[in-house]
């Protein structure tokens, strides 16, 4: 279930508009990995929407089953003079009301409401979740892991690598939108080719990066091969006007990870 939260704002301030929507974007995203974190089958994505007027969200049905709340909550009224930070705490309660009412609508346990609630609070809203497990090198000197770190303008996708207990060196993999979600396609599994050099495998089984954890230096090779004869063929259909749609998706659909065919009109 998609849960969307649409929250009303009771005049135009198009600055406090355009910081309430990104300060939502982010608590809601960390919302939504907790939840993730926590287990939890029947949602598997939150969003809070701000907007000047009540609208019918645009979420594409056959995608998500699609829950659409009035909030009323008026944010302007109520938080326009407070910081940051008292701000999020004041949006992270008020969430943590209506989703608590959502649950018990739907029989669903509502302590992982609480224990998001907390987390949030006590962090500061800085939360770092482990997308893949770490694995040591070979000869058990260094570890790695991948994480992803939800900021209030990006999500960013670290490779982190461990001596003993001790982080030596994060590598950005990815700067991700802020409204993306769908982070399994990136990578599925560490694999150390020796002592020196950790590659991180997609989800089709390729290599998706390689690190020199001696100079830390990073190999990318995450798009299609983009000088080989078949591939410059297939974007001259792609600009063509003329390429029937189904001959256009099926290439689209040749390059993009499985998980990502849904989207594709």
């Amino acid at each position: 279930m998609h849960i969307v939260l649409a929250i009303t704002l009771q005049s135009e301030n198009s600055h406090f508009y355009a910081t309430l929507k990104n300060e939502g974007l982010l608590i809601s995203r960390l919302y939504t990995m907790l939840m993730r974190n926590a287990g939890i089958k029947g949602v598997n994505r939150i969003n809070i929407e701000f907007s000047p007027k009540f609208e019918k969200t645009r979420i594409d049905p056959l995608m998500y089953s699609v829950l659409s709340v009035y909030w009323p909550f008026h944010p302007e009224e109520d938080l326009d003079e407070t910081n940051e930070l008292k701000r999020w705490h004041s949006i992270t309660r008020e969430l943590s009301k209506v989703l608590k009412e959502i649950f018990q609508k739907n029989d669903w346990e509502t302590k992982v409401i609480r224990d998001a609630e907390k987390a949030l609070l006590s962090s500061g809203f800085e939360h770092r979740f482990e997308l893949i497990k770490e694995k040591s090198s070979p000869n058990r000197k260094l570890r790695a892991r991948v994480t992803l770190n939800p900021g209030l303008n990006s999500n960013d996708i670290f490779a982190e690598i461990f001596k003993g207990k001790e982080s030596i060196k994060e590598v950005l993999l990815f700067k991700l939108d802020t409204t993306e979600f769908d982070y399994s396609i990136l990578s599925k599994k560490i694999e150390w080719i020796n002592d020196t050099l950790v590659s991180i495998i997609g989800l089709n089984g390729e290599v998706v990066f390689k690190i020199n954890v001696e100079d830390f230096s990073v190999e990318r090779d995450i798009s299609p091969k983009g000088n080989s004869v078949e591939y410059i063929k297939e974007e001259l259909l792609i600009l063509d006007s003329n390429t029937p749609k189904t001959i256009v998706l099926n290439i689209l659909k040749k390059r993009l990870p499985e998980s990502l065919h849904k989207f594709i009109a």
